[in-house]
């Protein structure tokens, strides 16, 4: 019976130095709108690789953790990974290397609502211009009431509707979530 308390102690205490050596970042996986800043919490004894490329990293990664701030303005996958250093009693120059855990976290951007400007021609008529506040967002928009989206018409340029005419934009772009809908009715 002590043999397998021994055995159940000595498992436990594994479990609790393993979880030790997990990075810990300052933020889950989330959506965000402008830009999201990151911070990686180090294990003790351990230097930390990071890749946003969806692998996960190697010792042997450039992108080491030096506790700075990691800011993203667009939607990546963030993988962590610790790996705990021992230097060896005998020789200071020489140091034995341990694989930690990884921690990995999603943060997707959510493109911001697109803006309109709209100027009255005349009674009847009204230009139309839209803008997106986010890089490379394409807009989508609907004169039929229905919810823009990539099949309705891509904006190119300023157009006319008539003023009764219900319009409705969206702010669409790869690798992101669409925008809130805007709305003329």
């Amino acid at each position: 019976m002590k043999n397998v308390l021994f055995i159940i102690c000595l498992l436990v205490f594994s479990l609790e130095i393993w979880s030790a050596n997990v990075p810990v970042l300052s933020k889950n996986s989330q959506t965000f709108q402008e830009r999201i800043k990151v911070t990686i919490a180090l294990p003790e004894s351990c230097i930390v690789c990071y890749t946003t490329n969806g692998k996960v990293p190697t010792r042997k990664d450039e992108r080491c953790y030096n506790s700075s701030i990691l800011t993203f303005d667009s939607s990546v996958t963030l993988i962590a990974k610790a790996f705990r250093f021992f230097p060896e009693m005998s020789d200071s120059s020489n140091v034995r290397w341990e694989d930690g855990g990884v921690a990995t976290a999603t943060y997707t951007k959510i493109l911001q609502k697109p803006y309109c400007d709209l100027v009255f021609i005349n009674a009847d008529s009204i230009s139309v211009a839209l803008f997106s506040r986010d890089k490379d967002a394409v807009l989508y928009y609907a004169t039929d009431g229905s919810l823009p989206g990539i099949a309705s018409k891509k904006y190119i340029g300023v157009f006319r509707i008539h003023k009764d005419v219900p319009l409705k934009v969206i702010s669409i772009k790869n690798g992101s979530i669409s925008s809130s809908i805007w709305t003329k009715e």
